[in-house]
């Protein structure tokens, strides 16, 4: 009996230890540049504590800093020891044929401000230790990303890691102060490294600490974060959007109807001539009656108007023939309009249309934030054919203007 209860306190134990952060995050340098500057210089070295599942990645986003074209990041800031392919090649297949500790990644522009970091798997037994025994390197495993970013603002630039359900932890840490004219200096020591210089851990006691002061930091401005975004957060054009920015598969129904609407003319007004003005002048001597009979035929005049715009409303919702089917056991998010059908695939080189593979081009991909897939609003608009809304006439003028100037032209001859 007091064996099985012994047993028992071990289970509880075992299932109550305190869990702590899965990795440490560091900055290399914190100084003083100016605005509209770009610091290829700036690293941040994350170190794993715990296994790094394959498919993992984490997304990084900049304050007072904005990212740098996908073009400059695949020229600069990609892992430089081997072309890694992504999840394909595993740790044994890539970390054997390199002399180094750093793990390879890959980086991928998301927006303007954000950026998300594929991370090359890590088994559990060298998280924290070393990699003697695979390559001959006496170092622990890092991932040592080159951050993409020209300084943007007045302040201090702060670079948020969103774990986005990985093993890594998230957290918030200060790089470089922007200088502006009349603005004050940096601080003497801006550094907030949960690591050394030598990369030695400094203590898990300021580990925990730095990162509890990041969650409260987060937690306490949630309510007012999450206000401002119910309050100007709009359903995007997607012709209005730079080719490589992503928009959500999941919003992709929202965002073209938005796109694909015509939008009426607000600037119409009614034109008063002067006749109407005569008019308007003899008729003040009409009764309240009449006025009255008047009001109501145009409040009538102007319900019927609101429900044309309704139903033309409602009419082009219905034009839009999109379907959007995600699968959770392939990752796969399968888009059906117009008779088109376009596969995307979590962590895929390539995407299919119509039965036909085709691979990406550019850095550009299929990424997944937060549980959700997104892609290049370009590349949607390529893929679907989608036209905005009036260049379509356009086409059709210009192509009959063409025709009549060569036909004039053979009447000449």
């Amino acid at each position: 009996m007091k064996k099985l209860i012994s047993l028992l306190m071990a289970a509880v134990l075992l299932f109550n230890v305190p869990v702590y952060a899965a990795s440490y995050a560091s900055l290399n340098k914190v100084r003083t540049i100016r605005d509209e500057v770009e610091p290829s210089d700036q690293y941040l070295t994350i170190t794993p504590l715990d296994e790094v599942s394959t498919g993992s990645s984490i997304i990084i986003s900049f304050t007072n800093a904005k990212v740098v074209s996908q073009t400059q990041i695949d020229a600069v800031y990609q892992y430089d020891y081997y072309n890694w392919k992504g999840s394909s090649e595993g740790f044994w297949t890539v970390m054997t044929q390199v002399k180094t500790n750093e793990l390879p990644y890959k980086i991928r522009r998301v927006g303007l401000r954000e950026i998300q970091v594929d991370l090359i798997n890590l088994p559990g037994r060298f998280a924290d230790g070393s990699l003697y025994t695979v390559n001959g390197v006496s170092r622990r495993p890092v991932y040592k990303i080159r951050l993409p970013f020209i300084s943007d603002g007045e302040g201090t630039i702060k670079i948020t890691i969103n774990n986005n359900e990985s093993t890594i932890s998230s957290a918030t840490l200060s790089g470089y102060y922007i200088w502006t004219k009349g603005s004050s200096g940096a601080g003497s020591d801006g550094l907030t490294n949960t690591e050394g210089s030598d990369g030695e851990i400094i203590s898990e006691a300021t580990t925990e600490a730095t990162t509890a002061a990041a969650s409260s930091g987060t937690s306490g401005s949630s309510g007012s974060a999450d206000a401002e975004t119910e309050t100007t957060t709009e359903t995007p054009n997607i012709f209005d959007m730079n080719y490589n920015d992503y928009i959500a598969i999941r919003d992709l129904e929202d965002i073209l109807e938005n796109s694909l609407s015509e939008e009426e003319d607000e600037t119409e007004t009614e034109e008063v001539t002067e006749e109407e003005t005569e008019a308007v002048t003899d008729d003040a001597s009409e009764t309240a009656e009449d006025e009255t009979d008047e009001a109501l035929e145009a409040d009538e005049a102007d319900a019927d108007e609101e429900s044309e715009e309704e139903t033309e409303a409602a009419e082009t919702k219905a034009e839009i023939d999109l379907d959007v089917q995600w699968d959770a056991s392939t990752k796969t998010a399968t888009i059906t309009y117009n008779g088109t059908e376009v596969q995307f695939i979590s962590y895929s080189d390539y995407y299919v249309v119509n039965g036909e593979i085709i691979y990406f081009e550019g850095g550009l991909g299929s990424v997944i934030i937060d549980g959700k897939m997104y892609v290049p609003a370009g590349l949607i608009i390529d893929v679907l054919n989608l036209k905005e809304p009036g260049t379509e006439e356009e086409e059709e003028e210009t192509f009959e203007t063409i025709v009549a100037e060569e036909f004039m032209q053979e009447e000449l001859l």
